[in-house]
């Protein structure tokens, strides 16, 4: 909807046209017209940013170029003010913001021949450098900077035929800017990715520690259990004292050195008198017999021959008698 005012002076409509001035306001609803957005200068620099497109020439230029017939621009819902003076109609400057970028456009229609120049400027935003993939100690990310220097896009043409207007791109402003920003951009980037490695390396140390200690720490508990004592344990047995070996009667010889065929008699069974005839009593053959039958046949060791010794002479002397004794006490014996 366009509402406009104006006032003129003149002899003919053409010459009224010419001389007109005023003002009046167009109200948008919904509206999206062919012209560049905020995100085609942001498409146009991010192969260069990725190092995909070189830098270099009119690149800038030709990718914004390429992008012109598929633009579109959403003004959406508003009321754009213009003023009109000696016949041209200029329409207020308008503001398209985003996160990728800021468009600013200026438009002038020439009333006495419908002629429109509308400038579009775009400034794109350059995109920070992504945050590491694993959180860094320290890491700070770059502050943001200012947009680049805007490439103007300038559509020249008639109302009657919009679609068949001219579109011109002027990108060198924003072309050597990006050179600088793009030499910043790769710094950033390699300091980024020095710390990266430098966390990395930290890790990797940090693990290797952790798994030393580790081994360490059971090495030493594998130690400690080596040499803890075991548990006490029931004390052994006393030692049995040895006996000596104990030599049968039949072929020992007696403590004078003659033998002795006749055992001792043992205190446990005294001896039973025989009866005055010479015949043993019924009861003691039989425990004779059966003591022999349930004792161990004793099987006697043999012994050293003892040589017999003769006794030695014993030197005579002369016996003394008490007076002897006597007289030698008093000095007067030898």
């Amino acid at each position: 909807t366009v509402e406009a005012k104006a006032t003129a002076q003149a002899q003919s409509v053409a010459g009224l046209i010419a001389v007109l001035s005023g003002s009046g306001t167009i109200t948008l609803a919904d509206a999206v017209v062919p012209a560049p957005g905020p995100s085609i200068a942001s498409t146009a620099i991010t192969p260069m940013l990725a190092h995909k497109v070189r830098n270099q020439g009119d690149e800038v230029a030709i990718a914004l170029q390429a992008a012109m017939p598929d633009a579109r621009a959403d003004l959406g819902t508003r009321t754009i003010p213009f003023s009109i003076a000696d016949g041209v109609a200029k329409l207020d400057q308008q503001l398209l913001e985003s996160p990728e970028g800021i468009v600013t456009s200026a438009t002038v229609v020439d009333l006495t021949t419908f002629a429109i120049d509308s400038s579009w400027k775009l400034a794109a935003v350059v995109p920070p450098l992504p945050p590491p993939p694993d959180p860094i100690p320290g890491w700070v990310a770059p502050q943001p900077k200012a947009p680049l220097p805007p490439a103007v896009v300038v559509y020249t043409g008639n109302l009657g035929a919009l679609s068949d207007s001219a579109v011109g791109v002027d990108a060198s402003d924003m072309q050597r800017e990006l050179a600088v920003r793009v030499l910043e951009r790769n710094v950033e980037d390699l300091e980024r990715i020095r710390k990266i490695d430098e966390h990395r390396a930290k890790a990797e140390r940090d693990r290797r520690l952790a798994i030393e200690a580790e081994r360490a720490a059971a090495a030493a508990a594998a130690r400690a259990a080596a040499q803890k004592p075991p548990a006490a344990a029931a004390p052994p047995p006393p030692p049995q004292p040895e006996l000596p070996p104990i030599l049968p009667e039949s072929s020992g010889a007696t403590g004078d050195g003659q033998s002795s065929a006749t055992p001792p008699a043992t205190a446990a069974s005294p001896p039973t008198a025989a009866p005055a005839d010479g015949t043993v009593p019924q009861s003691d053959a039989n425990a004779a017999q059966a003591a022999d039958a349930t004792a161990p046949e004793v099987v006697p060791s043999p012994q050293p021959a003892v040589r017999p010794q003769s006794p030695r002479p014993r030197p005579s002397q002369a016996r003394r008698t008490s007076s002897d004794e006597v007289m030698r006490s008093l000095g007067g014996y030898p």
